[in-house]
């Protein structure tokens, strides 16, 4: 049976043991307060590094100290879930509080007092919208370093966990919430450029067939029914050009994808990224750090036995993790993973190979070595190739965040500690064209 004005246990402040003098710790209780404020609905869109799962820990003390109502927290990954099952034992919290996957949530019918959705940005996905009608809650509270996506889905979860709080990276790293941290854009200029411009001048060519458009020109790549769709809107009526113009749109179709692809590997597998991410693992041997790369060939390149992939098992991965862990320095390697919902004590250097143009990628990639720890520095070195695309998915991701940019020589300079007296810019938030 639900708990008749559930808001009601959170009338009052409940004493929480936190450092008054913290005004990290008094803004967690701030930001808690304001979900109550909003009738215990909604999401804290809080800063990798902040402290997103303390808030919750204020939060389910505050509800715990006045019923002993149903918990239900909710999770995209089987790591981020044992991370939380040890939250539970570490807080003494009962051990009825349930910890459930995504996924699970969304094929079952529950019933509970208290949802929260650790890293609710994901529940977007259209598998995982489920959850909103497979599990009847009537508080809910949403966790999130980045509540804006790419695709524009976050207005689904928006209707029934608006955002009520937000820290940004920058305020948090201001204010010394966060780590310190130098964050460089490393913008090298390569020997064959020439190659990528020409897959990038194949690929405008056929994009232009398509009046630039993204989704008219993926989904002719992906569906022949839509081949067909968009013929008959060239053609209009006069049906005697179908064959020849629906010929003409596959051509196109075709070659526009394999002109992205080409520019994609270019990109992301140029070997100068592997060359300079070694130069600065090599010039920080002492450091604890992790690579973002695009594949897990990559990852193997550079001969470490820490790498975490998807081609691991779960069970794999999570071994592989627990052994970085526990060391003082050295690196681990990831394809595309550990970018959210992983806490590895020590993490003081990242280095990323793998740009996109999403800020809420780039902002959870930083977010895992800006976490605060007693006298730590952090360096975030971001790989980005001049003159291609990746440069404007650089700005495009990195809208209203700190860096500092730099060449190669200038790269030399910063590892040796050298002052390159240049100053930090902010990159505003601008409209990009093709930016895929």
């Amino acid at each position: 049976m639900f708990i008749s004005n559930i808001c009601y246990i959170f009338a009052n402040k409940t004493k929480i043991m936190i450092d008054e003098s913290s005004e990290r710790s008094i803004r967690q209780q701030l930001s808690v307060q304001k979900w109550v404020d909003n009738g215990c609905k909604g999401t804290l869109e809080l800063t990798t590094g902040f402290g997103k799962t303390r808030c919750a820990v204020i939060a389910i003390t505050r509800f715990l100290s006045k019923n002993s109502g149903k918990i239900l927290i909710l999770v995209p990954t089987a790591v981020l879930k044992k991370q939380w099952i040890d939250i539970i034992k570490a807080n003494n919290f009962p051990s009825s509080i349930e910890v459930m996957i995504f996924n699970t949530a969304a094929r079952r019918n529950l019933s509970v007092d208290f949802l929260i959705l650790d890293e609710i940005h994901l529940v977007a996905a259209s598998t995982l919208l489920k959850v909103f009608q497979t599990v009847r809650y009537q508080m809910i509270l949403g966790l999130t370093a980045t509540f804006e996506r790419l695709d524009g889905r976050e207005i689904l979860i928006n209707k029934y966990a608006p955002v009520v709080d937000t820290i940004t990276p920058e305020e948090a790293r201001q204010k010394g919430w966060t780590a310190k941290s130098s964050v460089y854009k490393v913008l090298v200029d390569v020997d064959d450029i020439d190659v990528y411009l020409k897959y990038n001048q194949d690929f405008l060519g056929h994009f232009a067939y398509f009046d630039y458009d993204w989704n008219t020109a993926m989904g002719c790549v992906s569906d022949h029914k839509n081949r067909i769709n968009y013929t008959n809107l060239i053609i209009g009526s006069n049906k005697s050009l179908f064959s020849d113009t629906l010929k003409e749109c596959t051509i196109h179709a075709f070659g526009w994808n394999k002109a992205l692809q080409a520019r994609k590997q270019f990109i992301f597998n140029h070997p100068k990224k592997l060359e300079l991410a070694k130069k600065i693992l090599d010039a920080r041997p002492n450091s604890k750090a992790i690579t973002f790369n695009a594949t897990i060939e990559q990852c193997k390149k550079y001969g470490s036995s820490y790498i975490i992939h998807s081609g691991n098992t779960k069970k794999k991965n999570a071994e592989i993790l627990k052994e970085f862990s526990k060391l003082s320095c050295g690196v681990v390697h990831s394809s595309k993973s550990l970018i959210q919902g992983v806490d590895v004590p020590g993490l003081n250097l990242a280095i990323i190979l793998y740009n996109s143009s999403s800020s809420g990628e780039r902002i959870q990639k930083y977010g895992r070595v800006v976490r605060p720890e007693p006298g730590k520095e952090a360096e975030i070195f971001s790989i980005v190739i001049n003159k291609t695309v990746e440069d404007q998915w650089f700005k495009k991701s990195a809208k209203n965040t700190a860096f500092i940019e730099i060449n190669e020589n200038e790269l030399d300079k910063v590892l040796k500690k050298q002052d390159i007296t240049k100053e930090e810019k902010i990159q505003e938030k601008e409209k990009f064209l093709f930016t895929f």
